[in-house]
């Protein structure tokens, strides 16, 4: 309130609260006359709130410091929105609030009172659905988050649109920019610019790519062939106001795609220790792993983590699922095999020590071909005594989540496997896939055609890799990680227009699947409480997926029915694997 700093943004925040129907703001400058202590009052304001909203500018007062210590000590759920400013220009009072905040609470950033609003407005909403069960119950019903969801369905118009395309000459201002905001962790980094944007132009070599979000270069990625079938990701990078967008992920995903295109044999990626806990998850999803760490590599007291990922540029069927996991699960990695017997080997695999280095452990493992392998694991887990083992499955384990061994540690499974050597063709003819119908606008927002590569309402956490499609509750028993999830798009379209990868199907209530998946999807949870009524459980089915292919040729109902002669488009059908990969190819091949 200084000076009137943020007067705007105050007001703005103020009106947005109110706008929610269900919450009211108390703020200072707009509270009646008090006998208490202007300090102690506001104090007292902080221990009776239901939700403490922060917005940081780059000044700092003690009344301030006091506020969010007394919220902290209380444990008051914290919104803090942080107002964008050149790094350089930071105070010392803006870094330690800010240093404050990191472990405990993510942050969103803002440049104008406008994107304040729709930050703000999104942030108490998600706060109040998600919370209503265990902090608001019983002010917050489930009537009223109906009322929270239509306020949020106001926001539809103001979702941004996300390109990863390849960097343009006119793009080098924002490109040198994006990279010298890496010196802090890499202080030579200026000797290696004039080489990126000399790629600009043409660069057979070196390939630049950005993420476009509404205009404006929000991420970058830099790939560098290194000979012999290895690409280099040098640098993938998201701006920190626009992290926790899922920018990161389509920029790996994007390169991990080209790689794969390219005929790549391995790519790896290193990057400084104080981010692995933000970059390893994101390459994780795209199928890498950690290969080592390199002590002081660029400087003292922090080391640089090496994550690699093989391409399999093979078909694996039974015949030689043995032999894949032998090569690439066991020989690739520096391991040996010391015994093998039909599909059970015993090799001595390596493991990284801080400080003994690299040290070999005896380990059982066992491939499955079977076609339903939770019932060997089972077996294998009451029997396998004499060595740490480990289980490796052609065939995915089922997708419920509420599955008895989905948390199984130990078990690789064929989704697994073929995100970890994309793009691997893992042949299971037996494995069932769903074809499910889905409306021509919401297929725009949820599988956009790439010919208008824009990620569409309802938020901003639509722009992402995976997502989440619902219907109503059906148990779908057959369906595995893994397997694939067709999308019919309705009237006038009538065709499938592309597929995806099942990672999981969820059975639960409109809150708990809200909970799980947040604001994936396109459904709100208005639609999810309307969805659940229809079924006797009050439940709704959400299909979790990922690696979406969109097809060269779409295909269309008659060609379906061709394939498949029950095939009806108004309800959801199981199909068998066979069938599946037949659809699969038609999309490709006509």
């Amino acid at each position: 309130m200084a000076d009137g700093h943020l007067a705007a943004e105050r007001d703005v925040a103020q009106d947005t609260i109110r706008a929610i129907q269900l919450t009211v703001p108390w703020a200072f400058e707009t509270s009646p006359a008090d006998s208490d202590d202007p300090q102690q009052a506001a104090l007292r304001e902080v221990k009776r709130c239901d939700i403490f909203v922060l917005i940081v500018g780059n000044r700092h007062s003690p009344a301030v410091q006091a506020e969010l210590d007394v919220a902290h000590d209380n444990g008051k759920p914290i919104l803090a929105f942080v107002e964008r400013l050149p790094e350089t220009d930071e105070s010392e009072g803006r870094s330690a609030v800010l240093r404050q905040l990191m472990p405990r609470h993510k942050f969103q950033r803002f440049a104008s009172p406008d994107e304040l609003r729709r930050e703000l407005r999104d942030g108490i909403i998600s706060e109040l659905i998600r919370g209503y069960r265990d902090r608001f119950r019983p002010r917050v019903s489930e009537a009223d988050i109906e009322i929270l969801l239509k306020v949020s369905a106001d926001a539809i118009d103001e979702s941004p649109s996300l390109v990863v395309r390849q960097a343009r000459h006119d793009d080098k201002s924002q490109v040198k920019s994006q990279l010298l905001e890496l010196k802090r962790w890499y202080p030579s980094i200026s000797q290696w610019i004039p080489d990126v944007l000399k790629a600009l132009n043409s660069n057979e070599n070196l390939q630049v790519r950005v993420a476009d979000l509404d205009g404006v270069i929000r991420g970058i990625s830099v790939a560098r062939d290194k000979g012999d079938g290895a690409r280099k990701f040098s640098t993938i990078y998201v701006s920190p106001d626009s992290q926790g967008a899922a920018i990161g992920p389509h920029l790996v995903r994007e390169e991990v795609k080209r790689a794969a295109a390219d005929g790549v044999r391995k790519a790896y990626v290193t990057f400084a220790g104080e981010i692995a806990p933000r970059i390893r998850p994101v390459l994780a999803q795209s199928g890498f792993s950690v290969e080592g760490i390199a002590p002081a590599r660029y400087r003292p007291s922090s080391g640089e983590f090496i994550m690699g990922k093989i391409f399999a540029h093979e078909a694996v069927d039974h015949e030689n699922f043995i032999d894949f996991i032998r090569r690439y699960c066991v020989l690739d990695i520096g391991g040996t095999i010391t015994s093998s017997q039909g599909t059970s080997l015993i090799a001595k695999l390596p493991m990284i020590s801080p400080l003994a280095g690299i040290e070999y452990q005896d380990v059982q493992i066992i491939a499955s071909i079977s076609s339903t392998p939770e019932r060997e694991y089972e077996q294998l887990r009451v029997s396998s005594h004499d060595h740490d083992w480990m289980f490796f499955s052609l065939f995915g384990k089922p997708a419920r989540t509420d599955h008895r061994i989905g948390d199984a540690l130990n078990w690789v499974d064929g989704a697994d496997l073929a995100m970890r050597y994309f793009p691997v063709n893992l042949k299971t003819p037996e494995q069932d896939a769903i074809i499910v119908t889905i409306l021509p606008s919401y297929a725009d927002a949820l599988i956009p055609k790439a010919s208008t590569p824009s990620f569409l309402p309802p938020s901003r956490l639509q722009i992402r890799p995976d997502n989440v499609y619902y219907r109503t509750a059906n148990r779908y028993d057959t369906l595995r990680r893994g397997t694939r999830v067709f999308f019919y798009v309705s009237e006038p379209e009538r065709a499938i227009r592309g597929s995806a990868i099942i990672t999981s199907i969820t059975i639960d209530t409109p809150e708990e699947c809200f909970a799980r998946y947040g604001r994936k999807g396109i459904l709100r949870y208005a639609d999810l409480v309307k969805m659940a009524g229809r079924s006797t459980s009050n439940e709704v089915l959400a299909i979790a997926f990922d690696w979406y292919v969109e097809y060269p040729r779409s295909i269309k109902l008659d060609q379906i029915q061709e394939i498949n002669t029950s095939y009806n488009p108004i309800t959801a059908s199981v199909v068998s694997g066979t069938v599946a990969r037949q659809i699969h190819e038609r999309g490709f091949h006509g």
